[in-house]
Parts: C-alpha cells; structure tokens; sequence
C-alpha cells in the first residue's frame, strides 16, 4: 500500500501549537499521521478534538506524550511516543478500519486495535487503536 501524506514542518501553518509538530519519527509529525489517514481513508481527521462533530465518519488523532525511555550508562538512549486514532461512524458498512490499519502499518507504526464500542449518547461507533514508535 502506497500511504499519501503532506510534507510537513515547524513552520506549518496548519499547526496550531507546537506539540502537534513533534517529530515522533525522523519522518513523522502527528501533522503528517492526521494527513495520511485523511488523505487515504477519504474521511476527515482532526488533531486531539472534535468541535461540534456532524460527519457521518470522522476521526482524531491524539498524542498521550512520552512513554517509557531506554536508558542505558545512566543516559537516555531512545524515547517512545504514543497516542490514539479514534474513529467515530454511524454507518458501520462505511467503516475504513482496513485503511486506517494500511496506513499504520505503511508508517512502520506499532499499533493495536484497542477497542469498538457504540457511543449511546451520539450514535457513533467507535473504533480505537493505540499507536506507539520509538
């Protein structure tokens, strides 16, 4: 699967504040994940939240911050990073789980489905995976 994404940098004004530029990977911003699942799943992703959600399908991405390091001779010698990708439907045939997990996987990204649950209060299934790089 070849994975589209926008090219993206500390100078992006898309960028609302500066976490959404970290660079989990030598090649990656959460700029660059919300792009690429947009860009190959069809359906709009937006960063953290989603203000007043009206799509039948949409979707978040989210950085939960550092996890644990790897340290070694007393000096910290790689860092991970994770977070989630939510995605939120109400037409379970339109569901692009296989899409979501395409670009994952052609992001070199370790990834787990988490959990699907029905949200009763909005009506939207909801699709979870966890996501981590190092």
């Amino acid at each position: 699967m070849q994975i589209t994404a926008l090219a993206t940098n500390s100078g992006d004004p898309l960028a609302t504040n500066e976490l959404e530029m970290i660079m989990v990977l030598p090649y990656l911003t959460l700029l660059t994940l919300k792009d690429a699942l947009a860009n190959n799943t069809g359906y709009p992703f937006a960063l953290y939240g989603w203000e007043n959600a009206t799509a039948d399908t949409y979707g978040v991405v989210s950085l939960d911050g550092g996890a644990p390091s790897l340290w070694a001779d007393c000096k910290m010698e790689g860092q991970t990073f994770g977070g989630t990708v939510d995605l939120f439907t109400r037409d379970p045939s339109q569901t692009p789980v296989q899409a979501v997990q395409g670009v994952l996987k052609g992001l070199d990204i370790s990834w787990y489905l988490n959990s699907v649950q029905f949200e009763d209060d909005s009506g939207y299934i909801h699709h979870e995976w966890v996501w981590q790089v190092a």
